[in-house]
Formats: structure tokens, sequence, C-alpha cells
């Protein structure tokens, strides 16, 4: 089994490839198929969060609800006949389990990262998929411009702060230094919150290669 493999499921439009996500609870089933890439985009470019400050060196961090997105990555996803009908919540579950995704481990190889992820196996004929991504060490301007694009504040009243996290600033760093990827079937590119997490990762496995000072001495 290969990220992108999805079994043959029976619709009312006929046979398609997807995956028959299920909620415990409300027990309602969709059939939904991986997002494209420029769907993800979309997708994620509509999040954002608020950052309310606490004083004293502390703040809060919200996560600010996107229905609007929720609705459009889960009705592109969906096939065959849209019933059961699925509010915002049904949404919201349905789309975590299609994206989730784990780190697993982030092993320097020389002058290169090995980062490996795991994601849900659709078919549930395993415990996982695992997923590699081997990638060049970046140079300290392309990781200077990452970190500088990576995060878009906003200031707003009240000592409170919009984020936004462009989902293409990281994948256009994954794009330039990857040198291998497995785990991904045959003409499946590597999906763009695949592409955001491993370069989180790799930037805080570099993060702590810097000197620094110990507080305690």
């Amino acid at each position: 089994m290969a990220y992108g493999d999805l079994a043959t499921i029976e619709t009312d439009k006929g046979e398609v490839k997807g995956w028959p996500i299920q909620d415990p609870i409300s027990e309602k089933i969709a059939v939904l198929r991986y997002p494209t890439n420029p769907e993800l985009l979309a997708y994620y470019s509509a999040q954002r969060f608020i950052v309310t400050d606490l004083g004293r060196r502390k703040s809060k961090i919200d996560i600010v609800p996107s229905p609007k997105a929720d609705l459009a990555l889960f009705t592109a996803c969906r096939l065959g006949k849209p019933e059961p009908e699925f509010d915002d919540a049904d949404m919201a579950y349905a789309l975590s389990i299609l994206l989730d995704h784990r780190m697993v481990s982030c092993e320097k190889q020389g002058k290169a990262y090995l980062i490996t992820l795991r994601v849900l196996d659709p078919t549930g004929e395993s415990s996982g998929v695992t997923l590699t991504h081997l990638l060049s060490m970046p140079t300290r301007k392309s990781l200077s411009d990452y970190r500088s694009k990576r995060r878009v504040p906003i200031s707003l009243p009240n000592n409170l702060e919009e984020i936004r996290l462009p989902p293409d600033v990281p994948a256009a760093l994954y794009d330039l230094l990857l040198q291998s990827s497995t785990g991904y079937a045959d003409g499946v590119d590597v999906p763009l919150h695949h592409k955001r997490t491993v370069i989180n990762q790799l930037d805080e496995a570099l993060a702590l290669l810097d000197p620094a000072i110990d507080p305690n001495e």
C-alpha cells in the first residue's frame, strides 16, 4: 500500500477509487478522494490564528474556524451521492482523518536529513503507511528566506495579532531541497501538508545546531 492508493468503492455513480470515512459517533459515511495540491493550497491559505497578548511575555493562540474552506474541500473530495448530509462538525472530522499524518523521525545523514512520516491506511489492511523524505541541507540564504516568509502577522486592535502561514512557502523550500521520497504511489505528488510538516521538522532540527547560551551557567 502506498499513499495515493485507494480501494474501489461502489457508489450510485458506479465504481470509484475512494476512502469510506465513517464518524464513529454519528456513523455517517462519506467516500472521499485525496485532495490535489491546488485544493490544499486554497484550503490552508484560508486558515488563520489569533494571538492575544496577555502581558508578561505570555500569549494565547486561537485557531479561527474556517467552515467555508472545510465545505469547499469536503465537497471537492466527496464522491458519489452527497448523502447523508454532513454539518460543519461532520466535515471537519472527516477532513481531519483524510489529512492526518504524524512525524516519526528526523535523522541527519551527512549533509542531508531523512524525515519520516506516517499516515493512516485508507483500506484498513495495515496500521499505517510509512513515507520518507530525503532533503539536502539548505543554504543559509534559502533558510533565511523561508523563515522571513513563513509567518505573516497582522496587528489588530486590543492587543490582538492575526497570523497566517502561507502553505506555498514551505512547499517551495521542500521542492528546492528534495532528493528523493518513498511511500507515494506512482504519479502522486507529495501533498502540500506533508511538505509543510517535513520542512517544519527540518527547521527545528537545524535550529538545534545553532550555538546557544546556557542561562543556567
